[in-house]
């Protein structure tokens, strides 16, 4: 046996000679290989039954081949020359099927007239514990061994420098498993194959007659622009700071026959990015194969929009974790679910890392699916500012919040009703906003307008007094460091009896209200009027957790801060706050009136 493995390795380019497509058990296999299933690639979409991607569904796809010889070998391979290096060090697994359909169908698949991969590029969009630190070292492997053996040059290419090691470290085990106990892995061929460049940090690992390269690097490194890239193989795209080494690396594959890039990544946040445009791009092969014949997409994921998904059915995390009950345990699973429904800033890290839907942020405040089955707005309404207003919120008891911007932000009143836990919101912007048009026609007449260049409180307090006017407004709270204007305004009104109290944004006044609402939210125990305007606002609050285990608002910036307002959020919170503050008050004079005549009333 070892004999044989010195001997001269099969390269992936031997069997197109043999012609395989014309053996007479061909047209069996491969027909019995698609009933199977084992070229549809990625989940089976809920909407159509069907794999989200199948390699076949080309009308020219008899200009490919499907090599049985080289997927036999690659798994073969694997299955018995690769071991893990942790956590059960010198331990071989056999593949699940969705890695032997990973592998497969990126090597199997060639041209007829050449003989060459059909792909050239992949995308595996898949949640964390898949496999993807694994998979790429064996990547690494077959393309050092097997596709490339005279003059493979490798990359991996991960976030930062520690997530760069965690690869090479994979890859680099696997050796050193074989030097230590050649009797559990290959006899020690591919101690004999591979050269370490470096002991305890490895700079390189070479083939041992020098030919191939392969190097660990980070997205952030200084990339030299001298390379000869064969595989460029990138971890956790989502994670990168942006797309330059990936250009580095494709640019220097022009002059390679077969070359291959193949990310393996989580989702990203709901924002514009490296990692999202690829996403759409397999979005739009796996819509249309002949688009891009040479990409692989294998998409894994959770939507809410596109498959009506509820993120807490258990079916729903088997659809997307491939590798559930065997490599990802469902125990663990079950324990990080439950920390994200009982700490709701938890929720969306759940969503993103384990079902891979793209999340506003890593800890959204609210979770919107929920916010939009609070929606509750009976036949019996009148319009206040535009806006339609249940008839029971006449006179109805609130305590009221107002967030105030003098240019850029909005300008949010928010009251909460406590008998009949009811929420509403008002919106102001100036007419010369720079987003006026776009938030104009996304909200309509949820917004208003008062002011041009600047916010015209005097307006403001007008159609505040108008709302004064309808409800039983017991106080408001305020921001100092913008509101007091508006305060002045108000308080110096004749007509109304406004009582405004000061708010400090810091989180000994607002965690607790902070809390409060977000337990409401997830209990549906609040409701709306149905204002986008407002629903939009509490999607873009994102939470920090202090060490006090104390909640506050984390303010967006750079361009987050002209795109993603929060003003309506803030304002709920201090609403909440003046009503928790009453609801405190109205229990103490109770209990005083106790003491002193045994009576509650």
């Amino acid at each position: 046996m070892n004999q044989q493995r010195q001997m001269r390795r099969p390269n992936l380019m031997d069997w197109h000679s043999q012609e395989p497509w014309t053996r007479p058990d061909y047209q069996d296999r491969f027909n019995q290989a698609k009933d199977s299933g084992f070229f549809g690639l990625g989940m089976i979409n809920p909407n159509t039954n069907k794999f989200m991607y199948d390699a076949t569904d080309l009308s020219n796809i008899n200009d490919y081949y499907f090599c049985f010889d080289t997927v036999d070998l690659i798994v073969g391979f694997i299955e018995n020359c690769v071991t893990h290096s942790k956590p059960n060090r010198f331990a071989k697994f056999p593949l699940h099927i969705s890695q032997k359909k990973f592998y497969a169908n990126v090597f199997g698949w060639r041209r007829l007239d050449n003989g060459r991969r059909r792909y050239m590029e992949c995308l595996r969009y898949v949640p964390r514990k898949n496999s993807k630190t694994f998979d790429i070292s064996c990547l690494i492997h077959i393309g050092m061994l097997f596709d490339d053996p005279n003059s493979a040059e490798i990359y991996s290419v991960a976030a930062n420098k520690e997530q760069a090691k965690l690869i090479q470290s994979a890859f680099v085990g696997t050796i050193k498993n074989d030097q230590e106990r050649p009797d559990l892995c290959t006899g020690g061929w591919l101690d004999r194959t591979y050269s370490i460049h470096g002991v305890k940090d490895v700079k390189a690992v070479t083939a041992s007659n020098g030919a191939c390269l392969y190097k660990a690097l980070a997205s952030d490194d200084n990339a030299s622009h001298g390379l000869n890239t064969s595989y460029g193989l990138y971890d956790e795209i989502h994670a990168h700071k942006d797309q330059a080494m990936y250009d580095v690396i494709q640019t220097s594959m022009g002059v390679r026959e077969q070359p291959l890039s193949i990310a393996i990544t989580t989702a990203d946040f709901a924002r514009v990015s490296f990692c999202n445009r690829k996403l759409d791009y397999a979005k739009r092969v796996c819509k249309d194969p002949s688009y891009d014949e040479t990409f692989l997409p294998i998409l894994y994921y959770a939507d809410e929009e596109e498959f009506g998904d509820d993120w807490n059915d258990p079916l729903v995390w088997k659809r997307v974790n491939p590798m559930l009950g065997t490599a990802k345990q469902m125990h663990v699973m079950e324990r990080e679910y439950k920390q994200a429904k009982n700490e709701p800033v938890y929720a969306n890290a759940f969503k993103r890392l384990h079902l891979n839907i793209c999340t506003k942020s890593e800890s959204s405040a609210y979770d919107i699916s929920m916010w939009n089955k609070c929606l509750y707005l009976p036949d019996e309404q009148f319009k206040l500012l535009n806006q339609p207003i249940p008839e029971f919120l006449r006179d109805a008891k609130c305590y009221g919040g107002f967030d105030c911007a003098y240019k850029w932000d909005l300008s949010a009143f928010v009251l909460d009703f406590p008998e009949h836990e009811y929420v509403l919101a008002f919106c102001w912007i100036n007419s010369k906003h720079k987003e006026i048009v776009q938030y104009k026609q996304k909200f309509g007449n949820w917004l208003l307008t008062s002011g041009q260049d600047e916010t015209d409180f005097e307006k403001v307090a007008e159609q505040m007094n108008k709302i004064y006017e309808v409800f039983n407004i017991q106080d408001v709270g305020f921001d100092p460091n913008q509101s007091r204007e508006l305060v002045k305004i108000l308080e110096n009104d004749k007509n109304n009896n406004w009582e405004c109290y000061n708010v400090a944004q810091n989180a000994r006044n607002l965690s607790e209200p902070i809390k409060h609402t977000i337990s409401a939210v997830e209990a549906c125990n609040i409701n709306h009027n149905g204002n986008e305007l407002f629903s939009w606002q509490l999607s873009n609050c994102d939470v920090k957790e202090d060490s006090n285990q104390n909640y506050m608002f984390v303010k967006p910036k750079g361009i987050d801060a002209r795109i993603r307002k929060i003003d309506a959020g803030v304002a709920l919170a201090m609403a909440r706050a003046r009503r928790l503050e009453g609801e405190e008050k109205a229990t103490n004079t109770y209990v005083d009136r106790f003491k002193e005549t045994g009576q509650y009333f």
